[in-house]
């Protein structure tokens, strides 16, 4: 029964040494598995704060009137969508930014000519206008002299009727005169 119990006590010796390999096997296991967990989730986590800080540094920059920031997509994930966005929101700025300038500077042409324009029409209404004042006090002079043309021929008729008086009563004396 000794040697019994001396087999079966080797037995259950080397069982449990086996089982405690095993155990630190599965533990080492374990831990390796955790760490890498560990390492996986602080890259994960190092990654997304990294991108969302790129991302929150390039609206600023847009934000602040730099039409020139693009972002470096380096994922395919939701936050490589996000900057990739982010790129295709500021080339769409850029070029809406450089249309409204363009049709600023037309604007501005057009305004430029329009008042050319103006300012000739101006120009060309001020000498009609100088025009008119003048032909209206030409006008008004001829008025004038017409007037004063029409009252010394009425003058001038009453004089010759003053002359015909005169004439006709010297005619008159004469004859008298010669009768006499």
């Amino acid at each position: 029964f000794n040697t019994a119990a001396a087999e079966l006590d080797q037995l259950l010796v080397a069982r449990i040494a086996g089982l405690h390999r095993k155990l630190a096997i599965t533990l080492g296991i374990c831990v390796a598995k955790v760490l890498l967990l560990g390492y996986l989730f602080v890259c994960f986590y190092r990654t997304v704060i990294r991108t969302t800080a790129e991302l929150s540094s390039g609206t600023r920059r847009l934000a602040a009137g730099d039409l020139t920031t693009r972002l470096a997509v380096r994922s395919r994930d939701e936050l490589g969508t996000v900057a990739a966005s982010f790129n295709e929101m500021s080339d769409n700025l850029r070029q809406l930014i450089r249309q409204v300038t363009e049709a600023t500077a037309q604007v501005a042409a057009s305004s430029a000519e329009l008042t050319s324009v103006s300012n000739e029409v101006a120009g060309q209404s001020k000498m009609q206008s100088e025009a008119a004042s003048s032909m209206a006090a030409a006008l008004e002079q001829m008025t004038v002299s017409i007037g004063q043309i029409a009252d010394h021929g009425n003058e001038a008729e009453d004089i010759s009727k003053e002359s015909g008086e005169l004439s006709k009563q010297s005619r008159g004396r004469r004859e008298v005169h010669l009768e006499r």
